[in-house]
């Protein structure tokens, strides 16, 4: 998707509009491939430094498809490193974790380990979540992302390949 599609650029064009008075910066700290460990060492430098208000944490998806080098030990105190370097920086900083999803994952009704183990760090601090695999369920009914090893056309209506939003995908995210 082009940069102002994508569900960042998204999001803070639809805080702009809803918030025509405030200011509204956006910081993008996203690094691909980059799971809860590599989070914790640059949030403070790179995230705390900018005092956020508002926080869109997303780890769980990198952390799966790291899970044969990331322990769910390892990814738990990473995440939870995270949300106190948040917290302890400002209290009243709001954060939202988001779990996003893959082809084989998405047609379980569950979480991943990783993303279990983060929901309930998140419910421990009090931090709104959303499951994106579980409401892309709950909205457009889609129940498989692969049969026979290919991505189906429902998953395609959404992604570029078996983790990545397309435009329709960054729409609804």
């Amino acid at each position: 998707p082009v940069k102002e599609n994508c569900y960042r650029a998204l999001t803070t064009a639809w805080f702009k509009k809803q918030f025509p008075d405030a200011k509204i910066t956006e910081v993008n700290m996203g690094i691909g491939m980059a799971g809860s460990k590599l989070a914790s060492y640059y949030v403070k430098s790179e995230v705390v430094s900018k005092k956020p208000d508002l926080v869109f944490l997303e780890c769980a998806i990198n952390d799966y498809i790291e899970r044969a080098i990331v322990s769910v030990e390892e990814v738990e105190a990473q995440y939870e490193t995270v949300i106190r370097q948040l917290r302890t920086a400002d209290p009243t900083c709001d954060i939202v974790a988001l779990y996003t999803t893959n082809a084989d994952v998405t047609a379980k009704d569950e979480f991943y380990e990783q993303s279990a183990t983060q929901d309930a760090i998140a419910a421990h601090y009090g931090i709104v979540s959303i499951n994106i695999g579980r409401e892309l369920r709950m909205t457009y009914g889609l129940r498989e992302g692969r049969r026979n090893g290919e991505l189906t056309d429902a998953w395609r209506k959404f992604f570029a390949d078996d983790v990545h939003p397309n435009n329709d995908g960054h729409q609804f995210y």
